[in-house]
């Protein structure tokens, strides 16, 4: 496990933020998925590196019965950003499609937390 400390040595709080591709399949889960969704989500604020690495340390997707959360870690601004959500079977697309993707999730990252 890996805990990302700030000068002081104190854990450092990620910010979870979500594209609008997550969020609209989110909203179509059940209500019980939702709620185990967030637990997860909520879980990645303090300890974002808990899903499988894929491919790259920063791309990980945490695995919750038959979905997957894929999301990307920004350690440079303390922040954790939900990709996207996908069930076994379209496990490879997706992933393909966030790594072809990666350079336009960056921008908006560096974006929203540029000065």
């Amino acid at each position: 496990m890996m805990w990302r400390l700030d000068g002081l040595n104190r854990m450092v709080k990620y910010e979870v933020l979500v594209t609008k591709e997550f969020e609209e399949k989110y909203y179509l889960l059940p209500k019980e998925i939702k709620g185990r969704v967030d637990k997860i989500l909520e879980k990645l604020e303090s300890e974002p590196y808990v899903g499988k690495p894929l491919h790259y340390p920063f791309l990980r997707e945490k695995r919750m019965d038959k979905f997957r959360i894929y999301y990307l870690i920004y350690d440079k601004y303390s922040t954790v950003y939900i990709v996207n959500l996908s069930g076994k079977k379209d496990q490879q697309k997706v992933i393909n499609t966030i790594k072809s993707l990666l350079s336009l999730y960056r921008e908006e990252i560096e974006k929203k937390f540029k000065v």
